[in-house]
């Protein structure tokens, strides 16, 4: 918090990448410890600059995090509107102009997953993860989530312990470039179990 801070008196409006980068790193290091006001702010400060300089990947990244955010709040109604806006804005505004590829929702549709099934809507969540497997591999963090929220779709459906452990085993493997994996796969695979 305090690199950024200090990083942002020296990163003018010559750089709104930079700026909104730092914002976006300011963000989740409030979010990582509890700080929910002062991240939401930051978060929204990137996605303004992102906004405003037509910077899509910074839209896409944020837009995603405050969606989570606002989850973790305990706000699913606001969260599943957010998300909907969030990907009618990037859809008109990056999708249609050929700025962004569509797969680059992926990331925002597996919040809405996640949502559904706090809601208990199965049906609704199973379909996005159909659709956004295959390009979840995109990026790792994507495919961590991904993996997570089908070990919670198979547990919800009453799969056998198999199949709602072999998601997490994924997730595990992904030590080398994704530090922490393996812990986090171990702790979801205790969650499983204890469920």
């Amino acid at each position: 918090v305090e690199l950024c801070n200090r990083s942002l008196t020296g990163a003018d409006g010559d750089y709104p990448i930079e700026r909104a980068g730092i914002y976006t790193i300011l963000g989740m290091a409030h979010m990582s410890t509890g700080r929910l006001e002062p991240a939401a702010a930051a978060f929204d400060e990137a996605r303004s600059i992102g906004f405003v300089e037509g910077i899509s990947f910074v839209l896409v990244a944020v837009d995603c995090l405050r969606t989570l955010l606002t989850k973790l709040r305990g706000r699913l109604r606001e969260s599943e509107a957010m998300c909907r806006e969030s990907m009618q804005i990037i859809t008109d505004t990056f999708i249609s102009r050929g700025k962004l590829l569509p797969e680059m929702l992926g990331l925002i549709r597996l919040v809405m997953a996640s949502i559904h099934l706090e809601k208990g809507r199965l049906r609704e969540a199973g379909a996005i993860l159909d659709e956004v497997g295959s390009t979840a591999r995109m990026l790792d963090y994507s495919f961590i989530a991904y993996n997570a929220l089908l070990s919670r779709l198979r547990l919800g459906q009453g799969a056998g312990l198999k199949d709602v452990v072999a998601p997490l085993a994924e997730i595990g493997l992904m030590e080398r470039s994704c530090p922490g994996a393996r812990g986090y796969s171990a702790a979801l695979n205790i969650r499983s179990v204890l469920k």
